[in-house]
């Protein structure tokens, strides 16, 4: 079976970041050929180098919005033709557009579509609310129309309803990391942040709007300097939260490696307004480090019907999210009790080796 997998770009955040743990996964257990489809130039954090040490092959055609717009269709059609692919699986609201517009122009290419965020919270762009409507529209349609298609989540499977799109889910999946660390580095990179002997707390994230940032700064400019936050990521928000924000929140920016943060870290906080399935909060949780999380549908889906629960807040409710923290880093023997729990749900229900399973038996069934 030949897959190409197709992208915007790859930008190293969230479906990216998924989907190459998923080709993996499934290069190293079936039988299966995956070549990347990228439709634009790869960005300064571009994981293109990964997928290159995978043996992955990446084809890319190298265009502009505006010049893709009119003429990707034609260069990408070609290539699908010429490298005879069984199926083309694609992901993100652009490369869906371009990969149904084509579909005509390649009988032979199943259609695959994986759906990573909810429609409307995916649409909202610059360009104001006409173009996000429109952007709405047009992927509900595209989604209603491909022939096989999957949410990444229950949760995002059960928001599509709400526009009369009825498809089941796979969940997303992570490689489950090895808790072998070295201890001296560990304790070199606390000592460069000015936090050793403390409780940490972490966020990574796209600084976006819908990310909520802002929520968590409030409440650690509140908790003041004995409580370290460190923001791993980029985005358009960056100045604004850097300018709100107290001497003890770090802004790191975006980390290719991201573990040995995450091994330093206690508490992982997420204050967004919409997800798919966090990649973020499954990997933190993956390295035993626990979760404080926004009551959206996602993140229940993650903690439900574990401790965790406990520690769910209304996105912009800044008191209750101050308790929950101020009560976990005053308890630190609570909070080392808690960690074995946090992976353990990871381990137990949303590893790669399971999604990939699921992908593999979903392309067997592909019309």
């Amino acid at each position: 079976m030949k897959i190409a997998f197709l992208f915007s770009t790859l930008e190293g955040y969230g479906l990216v970041k998924i989907a190459f743990t998923l080709i993996k996964e499934l290069k190293a257990n079936y039988p299966v050929e995956i070549h990347a489809i990228t439709l634009s130039k790869e960005p300064q954090n571009s994981m293109i180098d990964a997928f290159k040490r995978e043996n992955i092959p990446v084809h890319s055609l190298n265009m502009s919005r505006l010049k893709g717009m009119f003429c990707a269709q034609k260069a990408l059609a070609q290539l699908v033709n010429k490298e005879h692919f069984d199926i083309m699986h694609s992901h993100g609201f652009r490369a869906n557009l371009i990969h149904h517009q084509i579909k005509k122009l390649i009988p032979q290419t199943k259609e695959v579509m994986t759906i990573h965020l909810d429609p409307k919270d995916d649409a909202k762009h610059p360009l104001g609310p006409l173009f996000s409507l429109w952007r709405t529209n047009k992927h509900t349609n595209i989604i209603r129309e491909a022939d096989n298609t999957v949410a990444c989540s229950k949760s995002i499977s059960k928001s599509l309803e709400k526009y009369n799109i009825h498809i089941s889910a796979i969940q997303n999946g992570i490689e489950i990391p090895s808790l072998q660390c070295d201890k001296k580095a560990l304790e070199k990179l606390k000592e460069e942040l000015g936090i050793r002997e403390k409780v940490i707390s972490i966020v990574m994230s796209g600084l976006h709007p819908r990310k909520n940032i802002k929520t968590i700064i409030q409440v650690y400019n509140k908790l003041g300097n004995n409580y370290p936050l460190l923001i791993i990521g980029e985005g358009s928000a960056k100045k604004e939260l850097e300018e709100s924000a107290n001497s003890n929140i770090l802004f790191l920016g975006f980390k290719k490696d991201i573990i040995p943060y995450l091994q330093i870290a206690d508490l992982y906080i997420s204050a967004s307004y919409s997800e798919g399935l966090p990649l973020s909060v499954m990997e933190a949780m993956s390295n035993q480090v626990i979760p404080i999380l926004s009551s959206i549908d996602p993140h229940k889906e993650i903690v439900q019907n574990s401790c965790f629960e406990n520690y769910l807040f209304d996105c912009n409710d800044t008191d209750t999210l101050y308790k929950i923290c101020l009560s976990l880093l005053n308890q630190k023997n609570e909070v080392n009790d808690l960690k074995e729990v946090a992976r353990k749900i990871i381990i137990d229900q949303f590893s790669a080796q399971r999604m990939a399973k699921d992908y593999y038996q979903f392309y067997l069934s592909c019309k």
